[in-house]
């Protein structure tokens, strides 16, 4: 029985070591891991950053875009600037620096513009009738703009083409009630409210 008990002994004295080792080992390397990805920036925070950098770029562009236009046509150089600019030396640090913000606007200006996203336009008309026959339609709308109506026809893009007779175009939907009442009291006619979206 002294046999199995020194071999036991002997044995956990002879992996003891190893195991020691291995655990500072994985220790080690799970502080260095730690670290080094705290001091390395995260996928996600290089994303947002680029895509805040490009919004800022874009609105830079836009307002580049709208002082353009709004800008009147470059009428000609007075002769006083003329006389300064001869003034400045080709080789003199002003004309230096005058070349460099010309460098600068010409680059900013041959940058591609970031295509503008159309904005959508809300508003509540009436509709007044639906018709299969454009015929019909329009002589709704005839008689509805004879008495001051704004009247307009859309055509349905579905499986049956309905033609849809709507009357004006409000911000307010409880201005659209109003004229929504007064045509089914004067005019007789079933009427709704619908909300269109129209893209600019």
């Amino acid at each position: 029985m002294k046999g199995k008990g020194i071999d036991k002994f002997a044995l956990l004295y002879g992996k003891a070591p190893l195991i020691i080792f291995a655990v500072l080992i994985c220790s080690v390397s799970f502080i260095l891991g730690y670290y080094v990805g705290k001091s390395v920036e995260r996928p996600g925070e290089v994303i947002a950053e680029k895509s805040s950098s490009l919004s800022e770029k874009k609105t830079e562009i836009a307002g580049i875009k709208d002082k353009e236009e709004a800008m009147p046509e470059k009428s000609p150089i007075p002769s006083e600037r003329v006389d300064k600019e001869k003034e400045t030396l080709p080789g003199s640090k002003q004309s230096r620096a005058k070349k460099q913000i010309v460098a600068k606007k010409t680059e900013t200006l041959n940058e591609k513009p970031f295509p503008i996203q159309s904005k959508e336009i809300n508003y509540y008309s009436i509709q007044v009738g639906a018709f299969s026959k454009r015929s019909d339609a329009e002589r709704l709308k005839k008689r509805l703009s004879s008495k001051g109506y704004t009247v307009f026809i859309n055509s349905s893009k579905g499986g049956k083409i309905l033609y849809r007779v709507r009357v004006g175009r409000f911000i307010k939907r409880a201005d659209a009630e109003k004229v929504a009442l007064k045509l089914t009291i004067n005019e007789k006619l079933k009427t709704f409210i619908v909300k269109v979206a129209d893209k600019q």
